[in-house]
C-alpha cells in the first residue's frame, strides 16, 4: 500500500470527535436517547477506565494528526462531569494539542469548577435550553433548571469559556424558540445558539406526535431566518448556527445559495448569504 500523505487544502482541515464518556446523568429528559435503550444498564456498568481513555486520545492523535491541521474532541454523555477522572482526561487531551468542548449539564457548574475547566483546557461548554422556564423544566424533568442554566452560562462566560446553547425542537416548544433567542440575545450570556429537531429514539419514541411536519418546519425556518436578520441589524452578539441540513435547501429556495455540480453525482453549495452570518472561529 502506498504511503498516505496529508491532504493539501487552503482551509484548515478539522476533525472533530464527539465522545460519549458516560451514561450517568442527574436529569430525566423526556426525549433522552439513552434511558430506554436496551444497552443503557450495560453502559452504566461498563464504562472505560481512565487509562483506556488516555489510550484512545493517543490513538486519535496518531490516526488523524498527520492529516488534519486541527483536532477537536467534544466530551458528552450523560453528563461528562460525572465521569471519574474527567479533569485529568481533559488536561491530557489538551496537552496533546486537541481543542476541547463539553456537551453537558449546568447543575455542577460552580465558579471553582469553571476555573478548573478553563485551566485544564476547555474551550467551549454547551448546555441545553428547550424553551422558557416552565417548558424547559418540564421537558428536562427538573424544577428550577432553566434559571440554573442561565446561572451556569454566566459563570462560564466570566471564565472566558465559549458558551453554547442547543435547543431541541418539537411541537411542544416551537412557539418559544424565537422568544428564547430574544431573551438570550438580551442577556449577553451566549456566544453560539443553534437548534435541532427532536429525534424519536430512546424515550423520544413516545413523542412521535410532537414531531413537526415538513411544512411546519419549513415555515418555522423561514420565520427564524428573518428573526436572525433582525438580530444582526440590531447588533446582536450571538453566532447563530445552521446545524440542520435543511437550512441549505431553504437558502436555495430563497435564491441565497446555489448548488454547483463539481463531479458526477456530487454537488456543492455556494452560499450567497454569507454577509448575513457573523463569522467567528470557535
Amino acid at each position: 500500500m502506498d504511503k498516505l500523505t496529508p491532504i493539501q487544502t487552503k482551509a484548515p482541515l478539522v476533525f472533530t470527535l464527539q465522545w460519549h464518556l458516560t451514561a450517568c446523568c442527574e436529569q430525566k429528559c423526556k426525549h433522552c436517547y439513552m434511558r430506554e435503550e436496551p444497552t443503557y444498564l450495560s453502559e452504566l456498568k461498563n464504562e472505560l477506565d481512565i487509562n483506556a481513555c488516555f489510550k484512545i486520545v493517543d490513538d486519535f492523535v496518531e490516526s488523524f494528526g498527520p492529516f488534519c491541521q486541527k483536532l477537536r474532541i467534544n466530551f458528552t454523555g450523560g453528563d461528562p462531569l460525572l465521569k471519574e477522572g474527567i479533569f485529568d482526561l481533559i488536561n491530557y487531551a489538551s496537552k496533546r494539542g486537541i481543542r476541547i468542548g463539553i456537551l453537558g449539564n449546568p447543575n455542577l457548574i460552580t465558579p471553582k469548577i469553571a476555573r478548573k475547566l478553563k485551566r485544564v483546557g476547555v474551550a467551549t461548554y454547551q448546555v441545553s435550553l428547550d424553551g422558557l422556564a416552565k417548558t424547559h423544566d418540564a421537558l428536562r424533568g427538573k424544577g428550577g433548571l432553566f434559571n440554573q442554566t442561565l446561572n451556569a452560562l454566566s459563570i462560564l462566560k466570566k471564565e472566558g469559556i465559549t458558551t453554547v446553547v442547543m435547543f431541541t425542537l418539537s411541537k411542544r416548544n416551537k412557539k418559544e424558540l424565537i422568544p428564547l433567542i430574544k431573551l438570550l440575545n438580551k442577556s449577553k450570556l451566549v456566544d453560539i445558539f443553534d437548534f435541532a429537531r427532536l429525534v424519536p429514539c430512546g424515550s423520544g419514541r413516545k413523542l412521535m406526535k410532537d414531531l413537526l411536519s415538513p411544512k411546519e418546519f419549513r415555515n418555522l425556518l423561514l420565520e427564524v431566518f428573518h428573526a436572525y436578520l433582525d438580530f444582526a441589524k440590531d447588533g446582536g452578539s450571538i453566532y447563530f448556527g445552521r446545524k440542520d441540513s435543511l437550512w441549505a435547501l431553504l437558502y436555495h429556495q430563497l435564491g441565497l445559495a446555489n448548488f454547483i455540480k463539481t463531479k458526477p453525482s456530487t454537488f456543492a453549495l455556494r452560499c450567497l448569504a454569507c454577509h448575513f452570518v457573523k463569522q467567528k472561529n470557535y
